[in-house]
């Protein structure tokens, strides 16, 4: 079937009530398609079966979208195999988890009555009986979405804009010349080396980093690095801390990472595209802000991070005090990175950094967007608590295990409310997956995360 945008001129908007989440594509006043998929944000995806022994398609799963989704809107879910108890168990966990986000915030999102759309490489075990709102395809969240906007009825927001994703859901070709564009601008920064090419010469602010092409001679790569100082490698298509190294906290001297990179060289495992970056002690920032494709931008957020030995962001923090500590800084780099000649951004953009150098960009939405959608919820706090309601810290815990006997039981709906009847810390989960992790946002914790301890213990009895 034809996209239907081949009959009706596709609509897109940088600017929109969720451009802090990403693009919208269709009718803004439609219901949308919400499907979060990890494995758009490889560019590189040789990286995921040489590093992590995994296809492609099975690190995605979508329910740490499920914040994101309204009523009406259509869900998109993948899990390695669909079944008659799986179905029961994602409904299971949609209405309880939209059970708590409208108690806490007034808003609902989709839940066992909405548009649900289950995903998966297999086939189903045995014949699926399904509720009337559940639909499964034998494939990939992508495909799902492109069947979906095969319809009139859809829009579809992007958390991740860029031409590799347009086309796969058969849209690029309708693009608009300028929107075209900037997928392709969005691609290339969803490259590290490219982004450092892109960004690096308009001003000072990145870490020190050495571009590598496997292609090309590599011990005069090598050669080049300098002998004083310590390293990290990064594959250029990569996210999520994958291929990171070293895995301790102190970064490589030249010897150890041209070691690394030679037995990655001789075990096949070497990225086509890599770097080296100087290694920088201290806290990892990150910060987020949305850029409206003519050169204006809205700042977000800047938060702490959580980082595990692997290079993977498993948690972050925002607090105003974190924020007007490098608000100045964050500010100066997006407005130089906004006056670039010819750089016509839209969409997310957000970098991470260290001492306030940049060490990673990435465009699209990241594991702590959902602080910038928290703080965009603001006037349904207010409505809900009162206007002298105020949010004075959000934790984002992205590996949180909650057993399903515990979301079936109604014990977990039981937990946030007891923490919130004794702390007014809020406890709200961005999805609850059945059998897998799931990321939890948690509001207005001490500085010790002592509700969120709370939280996490009690899930483990």
């Amino acid at each position: 079937m034809d996209c239907r945008f081949s009959v009706n001129p596709l609509q897109l908007s940088f600017d929109s009530e969720v451009s802090h989440l990403g693009v919208l594509i269709g009718d803004a006043t439609a219901d949308r398609i919400i499907s979060l998929s990890t494995s758009n944000v490889f560019v590189d995806d040789t990286l995921i079966p040489g590093f992590w022994s995994k296809t492609v398609s099975s690190i995605d799963s979508g329910f740490q979208g499920h914040l994101y989704t309204r009523e009406k809107d259509a869900f998109v879910l993948s899990l390695p195999i669909v079944t008659n108890e799986v179905i029961g168990e994602v409904r299971k966990c949609l209405e309880e988890n939209s059970r708590i986000w409208e108690f806490f915030t007034g808003s609902k999102l989709a839940n066992k009555e909405s548009p649900i759309i289950l995903v998966s490489a297999l086939d189903p075990p045995a014949p699926l009986f399904f509720p009337d709102n559940f639909f499964f395809i034998k494939g990939t969240m992508d495909d799902a979405v492109k069947w979906l906007l095969e319809s009139d009825h859809f829009a579809y927001l992007a958390f991740t804009y860029n031409k590799e994703l347009m086309q796969k859901i058969g849209i690029y070709h309708y693009l608009e010349d300028g929107h075209q564009e900037v997928a392709n601008l969005t691609s290339l920064l969803m490259q590290k080396n490219e982004s450092v090419r892109l960004l690096k010469g308009q001003h000072d602010y990145f870490a020190s980093t050495h571009l590598f092409d496997a292609r090309q001679n590599l011990d005069e790569q090598l050669g080049a690095l300098p002998d004083l100082g310590y390293y990290v490698f990064k594959p250029s298509g990569g996210a999520a801390g994958i291929g990171f190294y070293p895995t301790n906290f102190i970064g490589a001297g030249k010897r150890e990472i041209a070691g690394h990179i030679k037995a990655l060289e001789q075990s096949g495992q070497l990225p086509m595209k890599f770097q080296v970056q100087e290694f920088l002690p201290g806290k990892v920032y990150g910060c987020s802000a949305c850029f409206f494709g003519n050169g204006n931008f809205e700042m977000l957020e800047i938060h702490e991070q959580t980082v595990t030995q692997k290079g993977r962001c498993s948690g972050s923090r925002w607090t105003p005090e974190i924020t007007f500590a490098h608000q100045d800084f964050v500010y100066n780099t997006y407005r130089k990175i906004s006056s670039i000649k010819d750089l016509k951004l839209g969409g997310l953009v957000c970098f991470d950094f260290i001492q306030e150098k940049i060490i990673e960009v990435n465009p699209r939405l990241i594991a702590s967007s959902p602080i910038s959608h928290i703080l965009k919820m603001g006037d349904f706090f207010r409505y809900k608590y009162g206007k002298g309601f105020c949010i004075h810290q959000i934790d984002i815990n992205t590996e949180v295990t909650i057993p399903f006997e515990k979301v079936n039981s109604g014990e977990l709906y039981r937990l946030v409310l007891e923490i919130w009847e004794r702390d007014k810390v809020m406890c709200l989960p961005q999805g609850i997956h059945p059998n897998g992790l799931s990321r939890v946002v948690f509001i207005n914790d001490d500085s010790r995360s002592t509700s969120q301890l709370n939280f996490l213990n009690e899930l483990n009895k």
